[in-house]
């Protein structure tokens, strides 16, 4: 299903705090937000993926058992409740969830990384494609139980190759590569890895190609690049979500496959039955990504501001719309306590997932976003004006 990672590997684009450039409220609020609480004793919260309910898979910092490196966790009404611990794992990462009560992540231990599937937060650990994978990831599920991730052989000369495979149940599938693009990469190609795979079975993500990286959708477990921005050879790119209608969003531009540099680097954009479509950013010319489309056509990511130090959660109405800076759309005085950096998840009924801090303490925060007049999601989100770049306290 659609799911979004701000902790996940792909979760490249990076954000400083040291200036935040402003933005002009709306008088009237279209979300109201809420705050996803942490576990007793916990700190940081970062959320991955919804579902249809309003359910949200993410990790959350806490004092439990098994949670000395972070804890997988479930937010149901904001509450979270941790998901059941893999034996010998110090730490555990929730990344998608469907709506048959299933969480796709992985549990880590001092040696690997192992992915798992929790079913009403009991987890089972998914097969690898050979024993020399040391570390496999599940990033994304849909409701029929298909996940999909990577695996990863680390090298001895500091390089690893990486496969995307796909599990149905207990039945691994190796995913195919791209003809001429070596997979065997530098450990921080990992900053760049992005699956997804939607209720149809289609699944999206990244392949490492030389200095570069592109998006790819799998039919069967055949790989077809998508179209990039200065076409083939010229760009790179990467396919983050897809909906049930197979509209597929991301960014694109000449990606470093070290995953670093970004600030300049990529534009947001949707691809529609292939078609490439450049999608608006809050500054023209600065970088920004799409991460999640509901069946509505509905986009959210993030997007950088003017004065490209600081990014916004950015929402996309349909593709083709202007952008509209999520924290624009929120009362002035959730904004003046929150800053809302990054949508990873919409819902089909317009429950937004972002990501962002607390501006007092600079503490990481999650956030569910709920339409106050419900009805705008069946009749059209507003097409709101927004106004950035001018200096803030």
């Amino acid at each position: 299903m659609k799911r979004s990672t701000s902790g996940a590997r792909w979760t490249i684009l990076l954000f400083g705090a040291a200036f935040l450039s402003a933005i002009c409220l709306a008088q009237s609020p279209t979300f109201s937000v809420q705050v996803l609480g942490d576990l007793s004793g916990g700190g940081a919260a970062i959320a991955h993926g919804i579902n249809t309910a309003g359910e949200v898979a993410g990790n959350t910092d806490g004092s439990l058992p098994g949670c000395t490196d972070g804890c997988a966790v479930i937010w149901s009404n904001a509450t979270p409740t941790p998901l059941g611990r893999v034996k010998g794992a110090g730490g555990s990462q929730a990344y998608s969830l469907n709506n048959a009560g299933q969480v796709a992540g992985a549990a880590t231990t001092s040696t690997t990384t192992e992915a798992v599937v929790w079913k009403n937060g009991t987890p089972t650990v998914l097969p690898s494609p050979g024993p020399q994978y040391t570390e496999t990831v599940a990033f994304s599920i849909n409701d029929s139980g298909q996940a999909v991730g990577y695996a990863l052989d680390p090298l001895a000369d500091g390089f690893d190759d990486i496969v995307q495979v796909e599990w149905n149940g207990s039945t691994l599938t190796v995913l195919g590569g791209v003809s001429g693009c070596s997979q065997t990469q530098s450990t921080e190609y990992l900053h760049v890895q992005s699956l997804a795979i939607n209720n149809n079975g289609l699944v999206v993500g990244t392949i490492g190609c030389g200095d570069y990286t592109l998006p790819v959708v799998w039919h069967g477990t055949t790989a077809t690049p998508l179209p990039v921005v200065g076409g083939s050879g010229h760009g790179g790119g990467q396919a983050v979500g897809v909906n049930d209608l197979d509209l597929i969003v991301g960014l694109s531009g000449l990606l470093p496959s070290d995953g670093y540099g970004l600030i300049d680097c990529c534009e947001p954009v949707a691809w529609d039955k292939g078609v490439l479509t450049h999608l608006a950013r809050l500054s023209p010319g600065y970088a920004g990504v799409a991460t999640a489309a509901n069946n509505r056509g509905i986009i959210v990511g993030q997007s950088a501001t003017i004065d490209s130090t600081q990014y916004h959660a950015t929402l996309w109405s349909s593709v083709g719309a202007d952008a509209q800076d999520l924290n624009s759309l929120i009362s002035a005085s959730v904004g003046e306590q929150y800053m809302l950096t990054d949508a990873i998840g919409i819902n089909d009924s317009c429950t937004i997932l972002v990501n962002g801090f607390d501006r007092n303490t600079g503490a990481d925060e999650a956030f569910l976003l709920t339409l106050i007049d419900e009805s705008s999601c069946v009749n059209g989100l507003p097409a709101q004006k927004v106004n950035v770049g001018e200096s803030r306290p």
